[in-house]
């Protein structure tokens, strides 16, 4: 009889670690994109490496592992208006030299919420905010079919 114990731990971890990187995609990505993505997961020859790299972290040889990336490049598409917005805040760095990291944290919540209030009234979507930067994309953003950002 053979112990199949290694192999069940390694294939819970990875349908944990899938799932997890899915429910993330899922947040960075448009539908379509994450569509085209998916399309290579259901061919046999990633399945079949998959599988390979399965077997090997069960053989306690997975420390090579690289997570595969599709190119998307054929997905690039053109915005004939298009337009992206960094806010920065000058004087960011003598500032918090000066301030309570509290009092920096409290300007900054209250900064970014003003400008989250007001994304919807402009129709611009907030990429992300780095530090004391807070960057903005209108242009970009339509609705699909179910009403979904696309």
């Amino acid at each position: 009889m053979t112990d199949v114990t290694a192999k069940v731990v390694a294939e819970r971890h990875l349908a944990l670690v899938m799932e997890t990187e899915h429910r993330l995609l899922e947040q960075l990505f448009p539908r379509h994109i994450l569509q085209y993505m998916a399309e290579e997961w259901t061919q046999p020859a990633f399945r079949r490496r998959q599988q390979q790299q399965l077997a090997a972290a069960a053989a306690g040889g997975g420390g090579d592992w690289r997570p595969v990336v599709r190119n998307c490049n054929a997905l690039a598409t053109w915005h004939p208006r298009v337009t992206l917005l960094f806010a920065d805040i000058k004087g960011f760095t003598p500032m918090c030299q000066e301030l309570p990291p509290r009092a920096v944290m409290a300007m900054l919540n209250d900064l970014y919420s003003r400008y989250d209030r007001m994304l919807d009234k402009h129709g611009v979507f907030k990429v992300e905010t780095i530090g004391d930067c807070y960057f903005v994309a209108g242009g970009l953003i339509r609705e699909d079919e179910d009403g979904m950002a696309a």
